[in-house]
């Protein structure tokens, strides 16, 4: 995602967006974990009026997720932060027809790339995340993806990775929340080391 795009504010603010849908209560409890992580941020709100079986042309009836990542784009935006990349509009620009361009063209890399690895699963895929290790993620609406959520690597090797997107923003955030964990264990190593250096 091209952050340059982005405002300054949408980029700094952290917003928390509650509706009185079901969903929300689980989506905002995720979206709140997400946000205490440094350097994890929101990204602009879809449009109301968008629909995205009508944006990415899905046929299959297996939607769920579909409808979900949907939801979570229309009230809280995108998640992103330390090299993780939840899609969604890029401009704060609401103009609709600039976000299904936005949402399109994130697609088009994609869909070459399968072209060259995945020819047969072209049609019925669609990303919804990338980070920086290569590590790709997509919802498969074909017969046999059933609409759950599949993970591609570097080496072309594709693996289930979830069935809903709730499951797959809690294991997101697990990973995430594991590397700060890591992050500040260093930071604590590497100041002891400098104070003893002081010492000497």
């Amino acid at each position: 995602m091209n952050k340059e795009n982005m405002s300054k504010e949408t980029r700094s603010e952290k917003i928390i967006k509650c509706t009185d849908d079901p969903q929300s209560e689980l989506f905002d409890s995720i979206v709140k974990k997400f946000m205490e992580i440094k350097e994890f941020y929101q990204g602009c709100c879809l449009n109301k009026d968008i629909c995205l079986k009508h944006v990415y042309k899905v046929s299959s009836n297996d939607t769920n997720i579909i409808n979900s990542y949907e939801f979570f784009l229309k009230n809280y935006g995108p998640i992103y932060g330390k090299g993780f990349d939840m899609y969604g509009p890029i401009s704060s620009d609401h103009n609709s027809e600039c976000q299904t361009n936005d949402l399109l063209s994130m697609q088009s890399d994609f869909k070459e790339y399968l072209l060259t690895t995945k020819k047969e699963a072209v049609k019925s895929n669609f990303l919804i995340a990338s980070e920086d290790s290569g590590e790709q993620y997509y919802i498969d609406c074909s017969d046999i993806g059933k609409g759950n959520i599949y993970s591609i690597d570097n080496d072309d090797e594709i693996k289930f990775f979830s069935d809903s997107l709730l499951e797959f923003l809690n294991k997101i955030f697990a990973k995430y929340k594991e590397k700060e964990k890591e992050e500040n264990v260093n930071y604590k190593i590497k100041k002891l080391l400098e104070e003893k250096k002081l010492r000497l």
